[in-house]
């Protein structure tokens, strides 16, 4: 799998594009995919929870592990005992989710695991 990925700070945008290959048979065919991501500054997600109802901490790591530079987790709660009971409220109590920073990305090209 190849990733490349390139920030757009001006529109705050993040473009990821996938090149996948995978063995069918004795061939292997390639795939594409592109990821948009709009990109969010913490305190401003954090602020939208909280017009919500959420609770809301910023982390920089998850247990043991830190998030690289640039990013940032979110621990969101919410007491659902006090929202009406609509299907639009019943989430689960423990919301989370991650963020990436303004910050700049070198555009790069790497194989993962």
């Amino acid at each position: 799998m190849l990733v490349e990925a390139e920030e757009d700070r001006r529109r705050m945008l993040l473009d990821r594009r996938i090149v996948s290959f995978r063995k069918t048979g004795g061939l292997y065919r390639r795939d594409r995919e592109v990821h948009r991501a709009r990109l969010t500054r913490p305190r401003e997600l954090a602020r939208g929870l909280r017009e919500i109802g959420f609770r809301v901490r910023i982390v920089r790591g998850y247990g043991r592990f830190s998030f690289g530079r640039g990013h940032v987790g979110f621990v969101a709660r919410k007491d659902l005992s006090s929202a009406p009971d609509t299907r639009a409220n019943r989430t689960s109590p423990l919301q989370s989710a991650t963020s990436t920073l303004g910050r700049p990305l070198r555009p790069t090209l790497s194989a993962t695991r």
